[in-house]
This record gives C-alpha cells, sequence and structure tokens, in this order.
C-alpha cells in the first residue's frame, strides 16, 4: 500500500554570515523508499509498511574537515510519531538484525563514521521530539556525503506532517568551533489510497470476511 506523497520541502534557512564563514561541511535531508519492506514481512511491526510510514536521512557532505561531534533536535508536527522498532537503539542495526527484522532498517538512529558505530551518544525519545549528541573518531574523507542520521515516522490519521531538524556540528581543530545544522524542514501529506479508505469505513481488518 502507497501512500500519495504530495509535498515535499527541504529549506536551510538563512544564517547569520558569521556562522556560514567556515563551508567545511553543508546538510540535508533526503527523502528514503522504505516500500521494499511489506506489511507482514516483519513480525514485531507486522503494519509496516502499509503507506503510513517515511523516512529522511540526515546527509553530511563534508568540504575540507572531518566529522567530529554533534547534537541535533528533531521534532513533528500533525498526526504523527517517530518511529522506533522494537529491536532497535539509537545506532544502525547490523545486517544480521535487519535480516531477522526487516522494517528495524528504517529505524530512527544516528551514524558514526563510515562503517562504524558512534562511539557514544545520549538520546532522549518523545513521541514528536527527539534530541540527540553523538561523537565519533573514525575519519570522514573529504568531499564527499555520508548519513548521519536516519529518521522515520508514522501517520497515526490523514494529514499533514511536518518534520524538522537542527542543531550544530563541532569541527576538529583549526576550522570554525561550530557549523550550524539547518533548521531544515520537510512536509509531507499522507492520503489513504481509496482502498484502505473502504477498509477503514468498514471497520478495519478485523471486519473482513473470508469466502468459502
Amino acid at each position: 500500500m502507497k501512500a500519495r506523497l504530495l509535498m515535499l520541502i527541504a529549506a536551510l534557512v538563512l544564517l547569520p554570515a558569521r556562522l556560514l564563514a567556515d563551508p567545511s561541511q553543508t546538510f540535508e535531508l533526503v527523502a528514503v523508499d522504505n516500500s521494499a519492506v511489506l506489511p507482514g514481512s516483519d513480525s514485531l511491526v507486522p503494519a509496516f509498511n502499509d503507506g503510513s510510514y517515511f523516512t529522511f536521512d540526515l546527509m553530511i557532505t563534508t568540504v575540507d574537515a572531518d566529522f567530529d561531534v554533534a547534537d541535533a533536535e528533531a521534532s513533528l508536527t500533525g498526526p504523527s510519531v517517530f518511529f522506533e522498532h522494537p529491536a532497535g537503539g539509537f545506532v544502525p542495526p547490523t545486517e544480521d538484525l535487519v535480516a531477522q527484522y526487516p522494517a528495524v532498517e528504517f529505524d530512527t538512529f544516528f551514524d558514526g563514521g563510515p562503517g562504524s558505530v558512534v562511539d557514544g551518544a545520549f538520546f532522549v525519545h518523545e513521541p514528536q521530539l527527539i534530541h540527540a549528541g553523538w561523537w565519533d573518531s573514525e575519519a570522514y574523507l573529504p568531499n564527499d556525503t555520508y548519513r548521519i542520521a536516519r529518521f522515520s515516522f508514522q501517520f497515526l490519521e490523514p494529514g499533514t506532517a511536518t518534520l524538522t531538524v537542527e542543531g550544530s556540528s563541532h569541527l576538529p581543530p583549526g576550522h570554525a568551533t561550530l557549523t550550524p545544522i539547518g533548521p531544515l524542514t520537510v512536509s509531507v501529506d499522507y492520503v489513504p489510497e481509496p482502498s484502505m479508505l473502504a477498509l477503514l469505513a468498514l471497520g478495519g481488518p478485523l471486519s473482513l470476511r473470508r469466502r468459502a
């Protein structure tokens, strides 16, 4: 079941010139297709993906500086909540865990350096608010783009949800001490397909009858 993604906006709000003086890193939110996980394929989240789940990655592009330490706050508005897989955590899942629970690939988590997980982090999670700080020692090569966080959320009913991510990245010595992250904003309209609306009108999946 697919939802219609009617509007997708990623906007970087203008920041004071003094904060942009050292453009060693840039950030953006990128939509991720999670439709390969079919409903029923994950025993812990059997409804994933019924069309109401959306995923976005926070990407960093390094110009001439390594990624070191970051903090970020992600918030949601509208009839939606952050998706936290029961088997997941605040770091990327292992391949074995994804094989067992496919939907955990689209959990909400934070990345460390290429091929590693974060060395340390704090992670505060509420239904519509996540605040985290994390650091790593793995080197990020310059002039390349990496994922440093993944945010997934689920609509509780049809409507519009807005994801906002903002924070800061602390650079290694020799660069400006702070590079702002965002605010980056993405808005999504969720409208179930007609077949889903008809199912809801009938009272949901339990109202269906099997033919003899």
